[in-house]
């Protein structure tokens, strides 16, 4: 803390002037804001009405939104459904195509086995009747 002895006399005039400044500045500072007008009754309705306006624009936007995203829902489950049964009619057609592949391949098989008994038939037949010539002989 300064004493008045520390301080020369113009410095204590100056704190003194300074001082009664801030104490000016602060008291029409507070007229200022007393003497401010209160806000137009228009200007209130109107910034009320743009609230108002900006709090339905967001619910309706909200509103779309949560239409949107059910509607896409809906939609998908659909498009999954269509997928399913697509899927599911494809493998019984690839599984009824397997099955009668497996039929003929098992037929051939037979009439291939059939056939190799035909030919062992035939090329003993064959022998035979050379054995049979040439007892003849």
């Amino acid at each position: 803390m300064m004493t008045k002895k520390t301080l020369s006399h113009g410095s204590r005039a100056v704190l003194r002037a300074a001082g009664v400044i801030f104490i000016v500045l602060c008291t029409v500072s507070a007229c200022e804001d007393e003497k401010k007008p209160s806000k137009d009754p228009l200007d209130t309705l109107i910034e009320n009405s743009s609230k108002e306006i900006s709090k339905e624009i967001k619910k309706g936007f909200d509103d779309l939104k949560k239409e949107t995203l059910q509607e896409t829902k809906k939609l998908k489950d659909e498009a999954l459904k269509e997928v399913k049964k697509a899927h599911t009619d494809a493998v019984k057609s690839v599984s009824m195509a397997y099955s009668e592949t497996k039929k003929d391949v098992a037929t051939l098989n037979r009439q291939a086995k059939e056939a190799l008994d035909l030919k062992e038939r035939l090329r003993k037949a064959k022998n035979e009747l050379k054995k049979a010539a040439e007892k003849t002989k």
